[in-house]
């Protein structure tokens, strides 16, 4: 099987490796490679569901199951992906909308059950495997589905002579790997779960080492609630169609090791020695959720089409502490291991991370005093510490938007920050913001931060830009300059409807940063219900501009 995705290129897949593709109009997996003899055909699953009290495989299906007779669970002859010709399995569900404990997922067992009146699962050796690849697509983007791969050690169903003691699904100890809060775009796309790189759902209690492929169960497609930033969870409904299931060979990418330096002279920007731009984007959403909305490789793949150098990738220190209110269940350490494999993903795309401390101390909504404290200088001090994190090609913006009014105790927060970076060894380069929610820069001209490869950042937004000459245009004549945000927003005394797309203050402000010499990163790669009041530069996660953000992809497009 071969074929060509507009993400990944040419792909070929042995035969050996496919598990369905649905070009024998069955729903039972091929049995071939040790696996799928007496297995299940592709089953879904659904909250509302009645099961048998002694197998615990569904008997009734719930009205939000995709096997229910309301909705659609079959192969469709007249779809295919792009490496098949013959059909591929249609899935449908009105969502559950329930909370935190509605869904709904459809998947496939790998292997068959034991004859026992119990039927338990049994385990796929996988070893010779790298992870699992299918394609997909959806009549519109399907967010929050959690894509697995799931071990017997997070099957609570398993055999005991596999697992003695399995996991309990009401005691909330399978928490299963894979990649949370994916989204599957409207267009046929290609996904890989690499088994070095899925993780366990954050919000678990309970957290393993890795998958082990060598105890496989089962290939998932989770469908959790539409969970927006914002409001409470809603019924999550999908029409979607998967195709061309297979295990994968080759090795996951790795991280290039690269060694990258920055200084500055003047108002430029140095990396390597030469002056450099920084234009690139924002990717939202981890700030505010452990695994953040839609944040995949396939992701950062698409973004990396609109040519960009760097991506600034927002966080939150009380999740990267475990300490987030409203997220109790979010441990430190998980949401670390997020954060991190998408720094990879973008490193190994070869783009830049500025990685922004965006939400601070006030749990999961922002902290609206806007004053940095010695706490969020110790967070960069652990960050300094750690040895991921002094890659010369992560940048560390200190402080997002401060509002200090006091100037000189802003300045002296940033001066010690940075002092305590330097004297952990890391030699990155260094964001220090201006005053006003990072809009005014002046102060520091006469009163730089110093500690060497430091720049300054300004968030420019039309609602409050009457003063940009003073507030970073004449500074950046003598000091180097990033907004790393721009545009329009909806604040509350300044609405901007979800529809309001207002091109024009886009490409004005392109032009002004280049005029004057500064580097910028734009405001935001995410699907948003704010819209363009977000402000959202793309139309959907197969990477669309809307229109904001077609100028946005214009400039990045002709500076590479």
């Amino acid at each position: 099987m071969s074929c060509t995705d507009p993400v990944y290129g040419a792909v070929s897949i042995p035969a050996t490796a496919v598990i369905s593709d649905f070009e024998n109009n069955s729903l039972y997996q091929y049995a071939q490679d040790g696996r799928g003899v007496g297995a299940l055909p592709w089953y879904a699953y659904a909250s509302g569901d009645v099961n048998d009290p002694v197998t615990n495989i569904m008997t009734t299906p719930g009205p939000v199951n995709p096997q229910n007779a309301a909705n659609k669970f079959a192969i469709d002859t007249t779809q295919h992906g792009p490496c098949s010709t013959k059909g591929a399995l249609h899935v449908t569900s009105p969502g559950d909308p329930k909370g935190t404990g509605g869904y709904c997922g459809f998947g496939i067992d790998f292997m068959a059950r034991t004859t026992a009146a119990a039927k338990k699962k049994l385990a796929y050796d996988a070893s010779k495997y790298t992870g699992v690849g299918f394609w997909a697509k959806c009549s519109t983007d399907l967010q929050f589905a959690f894509t697995k791969t799931v071990d017997a050690v997070q099957d609570a169903d398993i055999d005991s002579s596999v697992v003695p003691s399995p996991c309990s699904y009401s005691a909330n100890t399978c928490n299963q790997y894979g990649i949370k809060n994916a989204a599957i775009t409207k267009d046929w796309s290609y996904y890989k779960l690499y088994f070095s790189e899925v993780l366990q759902d954050p919000n678990g209690t309970t957290f393993g080492t890795g998958v082990d492929k060598s105890k496989l169960m089962a290939f998932q497609i989770h469908v959790n609630p539409l969970s927006p930033r914002s409001g409470t969870p809603a019924a999550n409904k999908f029409d979607c169609y998967i195709d061309d299931v297979h295990f994968l060979s080759e090795p996951a990418p790795t991280t290039p090791a690269t060694a990258v330096t920055w200084s500055t002279s003047g108002n430029q920007i140095k990396r390597n020695g030469t002056a450099y731009k920084i234009r690139g984007l924002v990717r939202p959403s981890m700030e505010w959720d452990c695994a953040g909305f839609a944040i995949t490789r396939e992701d950062i793949k698409r973004m990396k089409t609109w040519k960009p150098n760097a991506i600034r990738l927002a966080v939150m220190d009380r999740l990267w502490s475990g300490a987030a209110t409203g997220n109790a269940t979010c441990n430190g350490p998980a949401y670390q291991r997020e954060v991190k494999r998408v720094i990879n993903w973008i490193l190994q795309e070869g783009m830049d991370v500025i990685f922004d401390l965006h939400y601070v101390a006030g749990g999961t909504a922002f902290d609206t005093s806007g004053i940095p404290t010695s706490a969020h200088t110790d967070f960069w001090a652990s960050i300094a510490g750690d040895s991921f994190f002094k890659d010369g090609r992560i940048i560390y913006e200190l402080y997002n938007e401060p509002n200090d009014s006091d100037l000189a105790r802003l300045k002296n927060w940033m001066q010690t920050t940075v002092t305590a970076i330097r004297a952990k060894g890391a030699n990155n380069l260094i964001l220090v913001s201006g005053t006003d929610w990072t809009y005014n820069i002046s102060y520091y001209v006469a009163n730089p931060v110093t500690g060497g490869a430091i720049a300054y950042v300004t968030h420019p937004y039309a609602f409050k830009d009457s003063n940009s000459a003073t507030a970073y245009l004449t500074p950046a004549a003598t000091l180097p300059v990033i907004a790393t945000e721009f545009g329009t927003a909806n604040i509350s005394s300044n609405y901007v409807a979800p529809t309001s797309c207002d091109a024009s203050i886009y490409s004005a402000y392109v032009s002004k940063f280049d005029g004057a010499g500064m580097s910028w990163t734009s405001w935001a790669w995410i699907v948003d219900e704010w819209g363009c009041g977000f402000p959202q530069i793309i139309a959907d996660y197969s990477g669309t501009p809307n229109a904001i953000g077609l100028p946005v992809q214009t400039a990045l497009k002709s500076n590479p």
